[in-house]
Order: C-alpha cells, then sequence, then structure tokens
C-alpha cells in the first residue's frame, strides 16, 4: 500500500491580490503613525539606556573617592585653660561645645574664639 499525500486545498481565488491591495490601501497618516509609534519607542529606549549609563558614572563618581588616602588637615586651634572630655562642632563649623571635666559645657565660637 502505498502513501498518498491528500489532496490540497484549491487556492482561494483572488488572496494574492487582496494582499497586494490592503499594503496599497494602507493610508499615509498609519503609516505616518507607524513611523512615529517607531522613533517613539526607540527613543525611550534609548533614554532608558542613557538613564541607567548616567547612574553607572554618577555611582563610580562617587566610590573614586573612596579609594584614595585620607587627608586630614588642622583648621583653627584654640587655647584651653583646662582639661577637656569631650568637644563638639556643630554642622557649620562656626560654634564648639567643650565638656569640662567638671562637667560644665563651654561654647566658643570658632572665629574669634570668644565664650558664647
Amino acid at each position: 500500500m502505498a502513501v498518498i499525500d491528500p489532496p490540497r486545498a484549491p487556492a482561494i481565488a483572488g488572496t494574492a491580490h487582496r494582499k497586494r491591495h490592503t499594503l496599497a490601501a494602507t493610508s499615509a497618516k498609519r503609516l505616518w503613525a507607524d513611523r512615529a509609534a517607531r522613533w517613539v519607542v526607540t527613543g525611550g529606549g534609548l533614554a532608558i539606556i542613557a538613564s541607567i549609563l548616567g547612574i553607572l558614572v554618577f555611582i563610580l563618581l562617587e566610590v573614586i573617592p573612596l579609594t584614595r588616602p585620607a587627608r586630614v588637615a588642622i583648621g583653627r586651634t584654640l587655647p584651653v585653660d583646662r582639661p577637656i572630655e569631650a568637644m563638639l562642632v556643630d554642622e557649620y563649623q562656626s560654634h564648639v561645645a567643650a565638656l569640662g571635666a567638671g562637667g560644665t559645657v563651654r561654647v566658643l565660637r570658632l572665629s574669634d574664639g570668644a565664650l558664647v
């Protein structure tokens, strides 16, 4: 017994003509919208890639100083007349609070050394 291929269905008349007609009938407005969408999607993808690269550069710029040795410099010195147990400088580095051995706190202005 021989294997026989099943008969193929006859081609539908006008199928190729309809495909050509569909491509030709695609309006210019639709083609323009497709092109615009392609540019928007491409631009969005490039923007995402650029933002990720920007984040990477930012992180690298923040980490690079950690690889360098620390530098410490003496700023201003103030003479003290008694021993100091602890010292605190404000965030603007304009005043310093010094805790004395007897529990007294003195606040000095760094610009002129005056007691506040």
